[in-house]
Parts: C-alpha cells; structure tokens; sequence
C-alpha cells in the first residue's frame, strides 16, 4: 500500500509544492549587475577599480566589489578602450580573461563560497593591480 500526503480537499498537490517553492523563494533576493570601472593613468596603467559606491553600501571603497551569487560583474575601462587582462587564477590553465575593447562581464558562480577573493588587473607595460571581490549571502 502507498501512503499519500493529506492534501487539502479539492486542491491539487502540484499547485500546493508551486505555491511552497514561490514562498520559499520570495525571500530571496535577485541577481544584479554591477560596474566596475578599471580607472587608468595617463601612462595607460590600471590604477584602481571604482563601482561608484554601488556595491557595497557604507563599506564602500576603490579596489573592492561586493555582490552577490548570480550576480554580474561587468568591467570597462576609464578612458574607453584600454586593454586589459583579468587573472582569476595564477595555475596554468586557470581563468584568464582578455580584453582588447575594455569592456568583459562575468556572473558570479552559483556555488561560490562566502568570501573575499583576490583577483589580479594587468595591461601592457604596468604593474600589476590587485583588487578584491566580497561574494556576500544571499
């Protein structure tokens, strides 16, 4: 003999686990972009990276983004243009991301562990800029 699930009387058990998985969601919050603007000097060198103050309410400051899962980081350039590489990962092989146009966006993984991660800006002929990505909780 299967056991069933009491149901309320006259609904429809899929209708009731839609209704459970809208209210376990309705908290959640949703994925945002946010821009983060490589700024460069007049020798043509990464300086900083600025998100205007967006990201991270009062602890807001230059070389640090804080989002969220899901969300999407999307990096350009001040002026326009400039050429920029982004190293996620020293290993060879690991996640390197060119950009010849200045302009490259990523979404945060699903999965990423909450913390701070390191990543590292280089162009051609600069030093290298190393800002920080706060991954906070959903």
């Amino acid at each position: 003999m299967i056991k069933r699930d009491r149901v309320a009387k006259g609904t429809v058990p899929g209708v009731v686990a839609s209704a459970m998985v809208a209210l376990l969601h309705a908290g959640s919050v949703a994925a945002e972009d946010y821009s983060l603007i490589i700024e460069f000097n007049e020798q043509g060198c990464p300086t900083a990276v600025d998100d205007a103050g967006k990201s991270c309410g009062e602890d807001s400051k230059k070389d640090k983004a804080c989002a969220r899962r899901n969300d999407k980081l999307i990096w350009t350039t001040d002026p326009e243009g400039k050429e920029f590489t982004l190293y996620f990962d020293p290993l060879k092989g690991g996640p390197k991301h060119k950009s010849n146009d200045g302009s490259y966006s990523r979404h945060i993984d699903a999965d990423a562990p909450i913390a701070t991660y390191k990543y590292t800006i280089v162009s051609p002929g600069c030093s290298p800029k190393d800002p920080r990505i706060v991954i906070r909780p959903d």
